[in-house]
């Protein structure tokens, strides 16, 4: 259970960071963070700290709660 929540994070992340036309490395760079640990929060691989959802929610012009919802 888990598990499938961070991987609907990860999804969801995916799919508002593709539909702004934004690459991993680009949020990446806005929040501090290497590509490689972009994608591994989008694929679910990382427990992600609210403080960094919160600045990949900021990097995405969003809620956060659209991308834990």
């Amino acid at each position: 259970m888990e598990h499938t929540i961070y991987i609907q994070i990860g999804n969801k992340i995916r799919a508002l960071r593709k539909a702004q036309g934004l690459t991993q490395g680009d949020i990446g760079k806005i929040i501090g963070l290497s590509r490689a640990s972009v994608t591994n929060i989008e694929k679910g691989r990382h427990k992600v700290q609210l403080h960094v959802l919160y600045d990949i929610s900021q990097a995405l012009h969003t809620d956060l709660i659209e991308i834990i919802s």
